[in-house]
């Protein structure tokens, strides 16, 4: 079996066992749903062996791009994804779930609320209030810098790179400016 095969079989069992466990729940603390699959995977005769064979790439590849993101992050958090998906597989996500009848993704459907996650349709008035504002603390920080960009390239001519324009301190002033604002 290839690495990729070995992974791939590893990473299939693992969100089956996820899978099962959050549509059973009607809500959950991710620490531990993840804990207990820890648990229960780590009981598992062989399991430390195949998961290291089977994780090493992905989790040095996750820990890069992470490394990566958090040079381009905001203050108030920006997200990296571990693997980019090719067009193709982004297409064919697509589809699939197009596929599905329009209202049953709202079925599995989950937001974060302060330390756990919940299932849109068990939220509360209290679960959604929490839930926008963390989203909304996400769109604000896009934002911000969608604006920072806009105001570097406006200085730039070409192929002028922003350090050839900017200080590093200027940056800061210009993203502090806008924070202010917002």
């Amino acid at each position: 079996m290839t690495p990729e095969q070995r992974e791939e079989k590893l990473r299939t069992a693992i969100a089956h066992w996820f899978a099962e466990r959050v549509k059973r729940r009607k809500s959950f603390k991710l620490p531990d749903l993840v804990n207990e699959a820890v648990g229960e995977f780590a009981g598992q005769p062989g399991f430390a062996k195949e998961f290291v064979q089977a994780l090493a790439y992905p989790m040095f590849y996750s820990i890069a791009t992470q490394q990566i993101g958090s040079m381009r992050a905001l203050r108030s958090g920006d997200y990296v994804f571990a693997r980019g998906l090719s067009a193709e597989e982004a297409a064919e996500r697509v589809e699939r779930r197009a596929a599905r009848p329009i209202f049953e993704r709202w079925l599995h459907h989950v937001e974060h609320c302060g330390d756990r996650y919940v299932h849109l349709v068990e939220m509360t008035k209290m679960d959604i209030r929490m839930a926008k504002e963390e989203r909304g603390k996400r769109v604000r920080a896009e934002q911000q810098m969608i604006e920072l960009l806009t105001r570097l390239a406006r200085r730039l001519k070409g192929d002028q790179r922003v350090s050839d324009r900017w200080s590093l301190e200027e940056i800061e002033n210009v993203a502090q400016s806008i924070e202010k604002a917002s």
